[in-house]
């Protein structure tokens, strides 16, 4: 199959794809340990806003929970938010997509935030690449209701 054709496949089962957003409630991460057998340093952070420890994997995760700690612009953060179902195609297959962090900013918006060091790192994983491409339609369509 060449390059053109697996992109317009993956384009069509990003089109035919159902999403379902799971979450813990009460505001807790919905996975609350971290792998420790990726060779990245893992820990947890206590957050004063979010009232809680929240794991991270990575200095670059730690570093945004900090950040997210200190800025004025932020009002709570979660670790591990949620998890996104998405079902791709006639249903068969699903892909389970975990962000990194979800802040609720002052101004009443929510973002969700992957960390990575640069596009490579996602481009490394086919796989991985294909969820990340399917986040953005996923979460449109479970906005709007369809």
């Amino acid at each position: 199959m060449s390059n053109g054709q697996n992109l317009h496949t993956r384009a069509a089962m990003i089109a035919t794809s159902k999403a379902t957003i799971v979450e813990a409630p009460d505001w807790h991460p919905i996975r609350t340990f971290v792998e420790k057998a990726q060779n990245k340093p893992v820990g947890r952070l206590v957050s004063r806003k979010s009232k809680r420890a929240m794991p991270w994997e990575g200095f670059g995760e730690r570093h945004l929970m900090m950040i997210s700690e200190a800025d004025s612009a932020v009002e709570r953060f979660l670790a591990q938010p949620h998890r996104l179902e998405i079902r791709v195609g006639t249903g068969r297959r699903r892909l389970d997509y975990f962000p990194d962090l979800m802040r609720r900013m002052a101004d009443g918006t929510i973002e969700i935030v992957e960390v990575k060091k640069s596009k490579d790192e996602i481009d490394a994983d086919p796989d991985y690449a294909f969820k990340i491409a399917m986040v953005p339609s996923a979460m449109r369509r479970i906005r709007s209701g369809k």
